[in-house]
């Protein structure tokens, strides 16, 4: 817990009370909700309380919540879980220790008592797993794990609830691999995330069945327990909100139903492609994405750019520009991926290696494969090397193929932008080199999908047919490229909420709430209000700013 989250809570919650601050609270855009929202419960489920961001951010929406006459219970995994979103490798290299005992006994116990503590002390409401949980539930979930099939867990599912699904991605991430071969340990670890995926449904129907809520707020909204909790949630028809950090400095991304991942795959373009790009909206796109050429406005950067000039990424590559070169952009291979089904391939690395083979027939192309950065400065870095699979497979990678390294301080953006074109599996990049009218294809699952602006694959013969285009002759549009920044001002600036009391700083959790400067912040915060209407109101999370 940090220092500025307990002096919140201990030293400002009378603060908050003050008439300066239910001014604010009662203004035209949050309006007293006395009468209105009365009768609102919301079930904030924070359930990692070892999770600091979570822990920080999700007790200040609480207070400011229950300002609003909501009434906020809190729900925590307690040490009731022995695998979960917080688990990873690298923290458990002993594995027989680990399928043993579970992480619970040294992460979970000290964290959610605070946690619990000081909310208790707030007067809210604090439901913890255990409480839910009896022996025989236990002993269910055991047994049910460890006799079902290997092959059986994947995709098992009960009630809708995608039990498996959840399980296989937890230890994915867990591992920090796209692909897991299961043999006596990893099975075991498997078994581990899929027992506390079935606990985590119990726990939470038998609260959904005590207690009714109008709205259940998460993080994430995948993985085990978040995942879980979120498909219990959809079964009992309770409307659901989800948030995670975004890319830019003090901002946050919500959503309705389901996780981020989803919606922005899945949010009609009317949304968003009716927007007047007047010259003040896009200098401010266009500023902010030649900002994240070297990440300087963001708070979430896997790359220290320092190379940008052709002449020196021909000169390390040793590709020639002069020459027709597509550029090619990987993902992390465990990265939520699995929950994507309309790919032109299984994994991203049958992605790359089929690629290279066309490239390998195709000698006239050149191929420029960036590996993402994130596979070594990730937050969770990955285990599984893309340069790794493609020696594996390949005793000599063809002379028309080069290869940037995730540790290169080449400019990925300045090596794409001398492309004739770009393939991306999953990376948003794909919308900020559009907005270049760099032309772009996706084989994944990229936000940039089905948006009218890329080169949609959904199959290997859709995508077999983009390839054999190549090199295209011509730019993107006008049209096109206009339509692209569109929907990179509505991505970066309008479902990116800025709150501008949350305050970037180094370390773990990566921001703090500004306690000096609170009182005149939330005053006139634009973004806690949109927050505020879209979860109490069902209001869209899509933020305004003032005199675009």
């Amino acid at each position: 817990m940090t220092l500025e989250l307990k002096l919140l809570l201990k030293n400002k919650l009378r603060d908050y009370r003050t008439k300066k601050a239910l001014t604010f609270l009662k203004s035209d855009n949050i309006r007293s909700s006395k009468n209105l929202n009365s009768k609102k419960k919301i079930l904030i489920a924070t359930s990692l309380s070892g999770h600091l961001p979570c822990v920080t951010f999700e007790s200040f929406l609480g207070i400011a919540l229950r300002e609003k006459n909501v009434e906020c219970d809190y729900f925590l995994a307690d040490n009731a879980l022995s695998a979960c979103m917080m688990c990873e490798l690298r923290q458990n290299k002993n594995l027989e220790e680990f399928v043993r005992e579970g992480h619970s006994k040294n992460r979970c116990g000290s964290t959610n008592d605070t946690m619990s503590r000081y909310l208790s002390n707030l007067d809210m409401q604090v439901h913890q797993f255990k409480k839910f949980l009896t022996k025989e539930d236990i002993s269910f979930s055991r047994e049910l794990s460890l006799k079902t099939p290997n092959n059986k867990i994947k995709n098992f599912k009960f009630n809708g609830i995608k039990l498996g699904e959840h399980a296989w991605s937890g230890t994915l991430r867990f591992f920090a691999k796209g692909t897991i071969i299961l043999n006596s340990l990893t099975e075991k670890v498997l078994r581990k995330f899929f027992e506390s995926a079935i606990i985590t449904m119990i726990a939470t129907q038998k609260l959904l069945e005590k207690h009714k809520y109008d709205c259940i707020v998460l993080h994430h909204g995948i993985y085990v327990p978040q995942g879980i909790i979120v498909d219990v949630a959809k079964n009992n028809n309770i409307h659901v909100v989800t948030w995670h950090t975004a890319y830019r400095k003090s901002c946050f991304i919500f959503s309705h139903d389901k996780t981020y991942h989803y919606t922005m795959l899945e949010e009609s373009t009317s949304v968003w492609e009716d927007i007047i790009l007047n010259k003040k909206k896009e200098n401010t796109i266009k500023n902010y994405l030649k900002s994240r050429w070297e990440g300087k406005k963001d708070w979430i950067n896997f790359q220290s750019a320092e190379i940008f000039d052709r002449n020196s990424i021909e000169k390390i590559t040793g590709i020639d520009f002069n020459k027709p070169t597509v550029g090619m952009l990987t993902n992390v291979a465990w990265d939520a991926q699995l929950h994507f089904k309309n790919k032109a391939y299984d994994t991203m690395f049958d992605w790359v290696i089929q690629t290279i083979d066309f490239f390998k027939k195709n000698k006239h192309i050149q191929l420029l494969i960036r590996i993402h950065p994130a596979e070594i400065t990730g937050t969770v870095p990955s285990n599984d090397s893309v340069i790794d699979q493609i020696n594996n497979h390949f005793l000599k990678i063809p002379d028309n193929v080069f290869i940037i390294g995730p540790e290169s301080k080449i400019s990925t953006h300045s090596a794409m932008s001398y492309c004739n074109s770009v393939i991306i599996y999953g990376t948003k990049t794909g919308i900020e080199l559009s907005s270049l009218s760099i032309p772009i294809i996706i084989a994944g699952e990229a936000w940039i999908k089905g948006k009218g602006i890329g080169f949609d694959a959904n199959s290997k013969e859709e995508y077999t047919k983009i390839l054999n285009m190549l090199p295209f002759r011509r730019k993107l549009s006008i049209k096109k490229t206009e339509r692209s920044l569109k929907y990179a001002y509505h991505f970066f600036f309008r479902r990116m909420i800025p709150l501008n009391f949350i305050k970037e700083q180094r370390g773990w959790p990566p921001f703090k709430i500004d306690i000096q400067n609170l009182q005149n912040d939330i005053m006139l915060d634009n973004g806690l209000k949109t927050i505020i209407n879209g979860i109490i109101k069902s209001k869209p999370f899509i933020y305004n700013l003032k005199n675009e």
